[in-house]
């Protein structure tokens, strides 16, 4: 580790290193007593060599340390969602699915701070496929919407940048309306309505104007519930 932080200034790339080995190292390991053991004595070994760093209070020793605890926020919600999945937790229903869905996204936001994307889009797409399977579309297009708006990808003028946009904002879109949130369906238009101006993409346009319209008419044919009524507080 001394000798990347000499070169580069940081630990990135065994940063990157240690979360896939603990996410590995949790599901491999199996039974809820164990879940988690060898990745923990990792962290610790990590702690104690970043504090016996280049003297105290250094940059070595302090960034060290905020890694360790991205490492240990990972390591928790990972051993959440191990022993989630078990038989036991299946068998209580809908309740442990919330929990398992919660550690997720917490799981998510460290490795969004962390850029580490590959891992980031892996846990995504199970967050969503979960949603959908349950026939849960608003909290399925919320789940969306994180890991497209957290992906890292977007750059200004960058082709493969705004196709990987519309394809998940579209799924969005999709998503809130079979849910019937309507409102956040038409949200999500205007993004796409925006890229369409700037690309002067004059029918994607009138097609997405038309969609939005048909939304908004069905807001107003129907009684409409409160947001709280929706279980997205952990993503909304």
């Amino acid at each position: 580790m001394e000798r990347e932080w000499d070169s580069v200034g940081n630990v990135e790339r065994v940063e990157g290193e240690c979360v896939e080995w603990v996410a590995r190292r949790v599901d491999e390991e199996g039974g809820a007593e164990r879940s988690g053991e060898g990745a923990r004595f990792l962290i610790r070994a990590l702690g104690e060599r970043f504090a016996r760093g280049s003297g105290e209070g250094s940059e070595f020793e302090t960034k060290g340390a905020a890694f360790v605890r991205r490492l240990e926020e990972f390591l928790e919600g990972a051993v959440r969602v191990r022993v989630g999945s078990g038989v036991e937790s299946r068998e209580r229903g809908d309740e442990d699915d919330d929990e398992r869905v919660d550690a997720i996204v917490g799981m998510m936001r460290v490795l969004k701070r962390m850029g580490r994307w590959g891992i980031y889009a892996k846990l995504a797409r199970e967050v969503v496929e979960g949603w959908v399977g349950r026939g849960m579309w608003v909290e399925a297009g919320l789940a969306v919407r994180m890991a497209g708006e957290g992906n890292g990808r977007e750059r200004e003028g960058d082709e493969e940048a705004w196709m990987w946009k519309e394809t998940w904002v579209e799924k969005c879109v999709d998503m809130f309306d079979r849910g019937g949130a309507w409102e956040r369906a038409v949200e999500m238009c205007a993004v796409l309505k925006e890229g369409y101006m700037r690309r002067g993409e004059v029918g994607e346009l009138a097609r997405v104007l038309r969609r939005e319209a048909e939304m908004w008419e069905k807001v107003g044919g129907v009684e409409r519930y409160p947001v709280a009524y929706y279980r997205v507080g952990f993503l909304g």
